[in-house]
């Protein structure tokens, strides 16, 4: 974590904690869900107020080039925070976390299993049943069943045709 911190003119403190998250949670119908990411997180304060969090923004002011929530940075905070960030960016961790990310993506997701009628199932359950073709696919596959012995009538009627004839 790296920590910048300066006065404002009324002498408040005013710290922006630059930090790296490896873990985001995830709140999805009542379930907490706990992913892993690689982000990295500023929260400012005055005075340990929060006043917010994010990366700067743009802002349009005389004398602020961007803002934090409501914490507004000179073009010299800035720069300050922006040195915070490329260090944590250096760090092993940022950098080991990045490469375990990228290593993920290449190799795409594993299914290690699933939930199906409402009982957990192993992954070769999940795999059995992502393979099934959809619904348009399996109607069309009927309809062929269903047309094949009507087919094979008329060629029968049709040969039976040729030969009287």
């Amino acid at each position: 974590m790296e920590i910048v911190t300066w006065k404002t003119e009324t002498g408040k403190k005013v710290e922006a904690k630059i930090s790296l998250e490896t873990e985001k949670t995830i709140w999805a119908d009542g379930d907490k869900v706990v992913v892993a990411c690689c982000e990295m997180r500023i929260i400012a304060t005055i005075d340990e107020q929060f006043v917010g969090s994010g990366k700067p923004e743009k802002a349009n002011h005389p004398t602020c080039v961007a803002k934090i929530g409501k914490l507004g940075i000179t073009t010299e905070h800035l720069t300050l925070i922006n040195a915070a960030i490329a260090r944590v960016e250096a760090s092993p961790e940022w950098q080991a976390k990045l490469q375990r990310i990228i290593k993920a993506e290449k190799e795409g997701l594993k299914i290690i299993g699933g939930i199906y009628e409402a009982r957990y199932v192993g992954a070769d359950i999940i795999k059995q049943l992502g393979a099934i073709p959809s619904r348009e696919v399996l109607l069309t596959q009927v309809a062929f069943i269903l047309s094949q012995p009507v087919r094979s009538l008329a060629r029968v009627l049709k040969e039976v045709e040729k030969i009287k004839n």
